[in-house]
């Protein structure tokens, strides 16, 4: 009698068990859905109910797996509540080291968070040469460079050009310190932007090389990013990182994509089925 009741008992929480695992993957579907189309709120509520009944929730798409809390806060990201995004996804990485898509979207958030990202199209040395020798002031030029910035390193020739067209003393103590200054911040903002600069770095490498190694190891892999278009994103903004000369919005416009095409695992997988069916039924 009690080896009935026992295994009764046993097969009671094994159909609780499933339940609850069906329950926990129906709403990560669901916020997958909101998060793809553009819903981040409705996808937020999703994620952070299954975070609650199981912090350790893990996503196994295989070969892609990525922590409940990297989609909280990629959830926070996608709504613009970076504060929050920050601490979400550095639980996840906490709990889950490995996870690259949490690593790239705490570097996306980190770079966000920089003012420095207002600033849009500096000057560049031949822009000043160039407005100096069609007769606006040094003093005006000043002020338009103090403003926009400049995108160039600071040499002795470029003086000596500049002094030629008409730059005064005052333009060129301006433009000395603004190339100092950018020199000193590496071409970011703050010790917070170059640490997301080198977690989008790390994060960049690390998909980069997944992807070479499903591709070349795995059956699977062929399924994945077939006509190498995220890695050729992947390596120009490798490229850009270590030129040192970035387009912020560019570089934060390319994770995003890359964000987005990464959990485009559902058409891999169905391609992967639907070959597997193919094969079986020949």
């Amino acid at each position: 009698m009690n080896r009935i009741y026992s295994l009764g008992l046993f097969s009671a929480f094994i159909f609780l068990f499933g339940c609850t695992s069906f329950q926990l993957g129906g709403e990560i579907q669901l916020g997958r859905g909101a998060l793809l189309t553009g819903k981040p709120d409705i996808a937020l509520a999703h994620f952070q109910r299954v975070a609650q009944a199981d912090p350790n929730y893990l996503l196994d798409f295989s070969p892609l797996r990525q922590a409940v809390w990297t989609y909280v806060g990629r959830s926070y990201y996608a709504a613009g509540r970076l504060s929050e995004a920050h601490q979400t996804l550095g639980q996840a990485l906490s709990r889950h080291p490995y996870d690259f898509m949490a690593k790239l979207y705490l570097g996306l958030m980190l770079i966000r968070q920089q003012g420095d990202l207002k600033i849009e199209n500096p000057f560049s040395l031949n822009d000043i040469v160039y407005a100096l020798r069609e007769g606006i002031s040094p003093a005006r030029v000043a002020t338009l460079v103090k403003q926009k910035g400049i995108s160039f390193e600071w040499t002795k020739d470029g003086e000596t050009s500049l002094k030629m067209v008409g730059a005064d003393d005052q333009l060129i103590a301006q433009l000395k310190k603004l190339t100092s200054e950018d020199s000193k911040k590496g071409g970011m903002g703050s010790s917070q932007g170059e640490q997301g600069l080198r977690e989008l770095e790390g994060a960049l490498r690390e998909i980069h090389d997944w992807l070479e190694y499903i591709s070349h190891n795995t059956s699977y892999g062929r399924f994945w990013d077939p006509g190498r278009e995220i890695r050729s994103h992947i390596q120009t903004d490798l490229a850009m990182i270590s030129g040192r000369q970035v387009d912020w919005q560019k570089l934060i416009a390319n994770g995003e994509w890359l964000g987005h095409k990464m959990e485009e695992i559902d058409l891999a997988r169905q391609q992967e089925q639907e070959e597997l069916r193919r094969r079986l039924t020949r």
